[in-house]
């Protein structure tokens, strides 16, 4: 009976062992995509955690700089006078923004419903085309304006002839400049849009 005993003892220590290496090959084998899945999860959110308006400011900023660069001192420049190079460049920045810069950024929102508020006009409707096209005229003249009163200043101070350029137009302080009328006017917008909001929420108080 002893001798029996240990065989079944032994039996049973083997199945045990087997039973063990099963658990942890099926414990290993659901690791591995865990871990694969985690990783994923730690790409999306490293890209998720920087805030909206940097996403928004970097991409807009990047758009206006590589449009002046290759409009306003490519072709553009040597063919249109200043005139039809403002209207050029903002009509390519507005075809851009509803058609490139808005749908990147509305795609990368992961429809968190932030970007919405560092964008003019984001929907994707024929009309918003045009309303971004003159949204980009707009801006395209309050930064032409921008550097003919810088240049109208150093010229005055420094006694040079009215009409000369002492102060260039260039990709980075262009797209700085346009990029800043933008964020001046949409947060315009959106502080209109939070005082109607509190005052539709007071008058339904009353």
């Amino acid at each position: 009976m002893t001798g029996g005993a240990e065989k079944s003892g032994g039996a049973a220590g083997r199945d045990g062992i087997a039973h063990a290496k099963i658990g942890g090959a099926a414990e290993q084998d659901r690791g591995i995509p865990a871990r694969r899945g985690e990783n994923k999860n730690a790409a999306r959110g490293g890209l998720s955690r920087v805030p909206a308006f940097v996403k928004a400011a970097l991409l807009k900023l990047w758009f206006a700089g590589a449009v002046y660069f290759f409009i306003g001192l490519g072709v553009a420049d040597r063919k249109l006078d200043q005139l039809d190079l403002t209207v050029a460049i903002g009509l390519i920045m507005g075809l851009a923004t509803d058609l490139a810069v808005n749908r990147v950024l509305m795609a990368i929102d992961n429809k968190k419903k932030r970007m919405p508020k560092y964008l003019m006009f984001y929907r994707k409707k024929w009309y918003f085309l045009c309303l971004n096209l003159l949204y980009g005229l707009i801006l395209s003249a309050l930064t032409a304006y921008t550097y003919h009163f810088i240049n109208a200043a150093v010229n005055g101070a420094r006694g040079l002839p009215d009409g000369s350029t002492a102060f260039g137009a260039e990709p980075v302080l262009f797209g700085v400049f346009f990029l800043a009328y933008d964020l001046l006017l949409v947060g315009l917008r959106n502080g209109i849009a939070r005082a109607a909001r509190a005052l539709k929420k007071e008058r339904g108080r009353v």
